[in-house]
């Protein structure tokens, strides 16, 4: 180890860094200043254990996971700590406190001179104990820090960190929102007249064609849905009159819907991603067309536009509270927390509430607005909210998950949720889920194109695209579970390691999903001999379980880095916690002096 390095400072904002770092220099207090958590995890492996300084507040949550694995080294375990954060709420400080942090400032009441003087009284061994409110501190069990050979990413108290946010909105506020919403909303003159000529006991092919004929953008969008590969069979057909006779005239109304909703709302927004948005819509929509066939629980044309409405309720929040819709997407952010349940805090409404109000006012069915309202439940949910319609609302709730999974766009709110539930309550085995993620992808892009005005240009890089080139090295999963078959989470880590995780390459993370602590012993198991038969030895671990509550057997853990990881989860901290196992993997930089 290097002993020249007293001080490890972990820092990503130079404008914080710069003058901290020259003040301990002229302190006479020699230290090394990283930016990232990757580049601080690096380090720790060769740092003498003098003083370790880190930001809480990096991104994708590296300034914890960098502090998590301090303590899980050897040289780490007792050497002091002190950590700057941008919160003091007590769900953080007893965070904190459970690392066994020496320091714990609030950048807001940072004094440089005080600071100074802590790390050299920790340098000397006299460390105080946090800057924070000192009772809640010492009010966190001793010995609730991760064992010695664990890495374990405990997230802030879920309901405490729901608790803390506060509405913005009033719920009259937010009534008077939807309301305006319902009077701006009216399809275009062209679907109009389709929906109605549709509808109608005479209806023909000829009054079909013709109403279409007079939108040129109707059109071609009627004639790319009818050769895409839901309608595609045969020749592809060239006119207008070929394309409705392909779709059908008893299809033909519930397709024109379908892109005349897209149509009222393919607009510009700036809280999320619109074609990332419509690419999760259309996504969910063909499995859910996929799923309400497979099992018979729903007509699978009104499957298909139930996803597609899904989370519309997003954008009209969007579109009519602004910049406040866009701080309630950062939170969610900034908290790793779905954005739904940040939206029922902040707004007292979530997206899917919206819709309900919506879609009466649109004189939708009911077969069709609960599935939508009733989304986000899990299956023991559904059959106590809507115990009539546990089919159609379990279909496109599994539909939603699974394009969650396989990360099919993205509404603005990255998780993945667990689907064996669902799967059970609609009697769907492994080999129908792997039939319907094998297909669903490629039907999402060639329906994309059809009903899209977006193209499949360079700005339309596809979400699981640029989630997979967050990755700073190659991903490749050894996954076990309780019901791997039924796992959404398994679906994930295939989807994001690609097909350039081959069978015959040796694994580099596993990841072990607990659904409850019964599922231990089994998913243990398996995982132990997965991991034997791959001769990959004991690489890094990751365990997905509700609020990261759970851990595999003792046995399975010691001896390598073992991250806990809540569910749902995060998509994003997934991806920032893979880049920081694997960089501690890497051999460690060959290192200088500090000047």
């Amino acid at each position: 180890m290097d002993t020249q390095a007293k001080v490890l400072f972990v820092e990503s904002a130079a404008i914080l860094r710069e003058p901290i770092e020259a003040a301990l220099v002229g302190a006479g207090i020699e230290v090394v200043s990283v930016t990232t958590g990757q580049a601080a995890v690096s380090r720790l492996a060769s740092e003498a254990p003098g003083v370790l300084v880190i930001d809480l507040d990096l991104p994708g949550g590296q300034g914890w996971l960098a502090l998590a694995h301090a303590r899980s080294l050897a040289g780490w375990q007792r050497a002091p700590v002190i950590v700057l954060s941008s919160v003091s709420d007590k769900a953080t400080v007893i965070r904190a406190a459970k690392f066994r942090v020496d320091g714990f400032i609030v950048k807001s009441k940072f004094n440089l001179p005080a600071f100074v003087e802590r790390v050299r009284a920790a340098l000397a061994g006299g460390a105080e104990t946090a800057a924070a409110p000192r009772a809640a501190v010492e009010g966190a069990a001793d010995g609730d820090g991760p064992p010695a050979e664990q890495t374990a990413a405990l997230p802030a108290d879920h309901a405490e960190g729901l608790k803390s946010i506060k509405p913005i909105l009033t719920r009259t506020e937010i009534s008077e929102c939807v309301d305006r919403c319902d009077q701006l909303r009216a399809f275009s003159p062209t679907v109009a007249m389709l929906l109605k000529v549709s509808s109608s006991q005479d209806c023909s092919m000829e009054r079909v064609v013709k109403a279409a004929s007079h939108d040129h953008a109707i059109t071609l969008k009627i004639l790319k849905l009818a050769n895409s590969v839901a309608y595609g069979r045969g020749d592809p057909v060239d006119s207008l009159k070929s394309a409705v006779m392909r779709i059908g005239l008893d299809k033909i109304r519930q397709a024109v819907m379908n892109i005349g909703l897209i149509e009222q709302f393919e607009g510009g927004h700036m809280a999320v991603n619109l074609p990332h948005f419509w690419e999760h819509a259309i996504g969910c929509a063909v499995v859910a067309g996929q799923l309400a066939q497979a099992t018979g629980a729903m007509d699978p044309e009104s499957a298909f536009t139930a996803g597609l409405l899904h989370d519309v309720g997003r954008v009209v929040l969007m579109e009519q509270l602004g910049e406040r819709y866009a701080g309630v997407v950062e939170k969610a952010r900034a908290m790793s927390l779905p954005l739904e349940q940040v939206e029922s805090r902040m707004l007292l409404v979530n997206h899917a509430d919206v819709m309900d109000r919506l879609l009466h006012a649109w004189k939708f069915s009911r077969h069709l607005i609960n599935p939508v309202v009733f989304h986000h439940l899990s299956a023991g949910g559904i059959r106590q909210t809507c115990p009539r319609e546990v089919g159609p609302v379990a279909v496109l709730a599994l539909a939603n998950r699974l394009a969650h999974a396989m990360l099919l766009g993205s509404s603005g709110n990255d998780f993945v949720y667990p689907t064996a539930d669902l799967c059970q309550a609609l009697r769907i085995d492994g080999a129908m889920l792997a039939g319907v993620c094998e297909t669903g992808p490629t039907q999402t892009l060639e329906i994309k194109v059809a009903m899209l005005t977006q193209s499949t240009s360079g700005a339309w890089k596809s979400f699981r695209d640029q989630v997979r080139d967050r990755l700073n090295v190659p991903f490749r999963p050894l996954f076990s579970g309780a019901e791997p078959a039924l796992d959404a989470y398994r679906v994930f880590t295939e989807t994001l390691a690609g097909p350039a995780a081959s069978d015959l390459e040796t694994p580099n993370v596993g990841v072990v999903h607990l659904s409850s602590a019964k599922d231990i012993v089994v998913a243990s198991t398996r995982y132990a001999s997965a991991e034997e038969a791959a001769g990959c030895g004991r690489i890094p671990l990751i365990v997905v379980s509700p609020l990261a509550q759970l851990n595999v057997e003792p046995g399975l853990a010691a001896g390598r880095s073992v991250v806990r990881l809540p569910s749902p989860l995060s998509v994003h901290q997934f991806v920032e916690t893979v880049n920081t196992l694997l960089a501690a993997e890497r051999p460690a930089p060959v290192m200088q002096k500090a000047a």
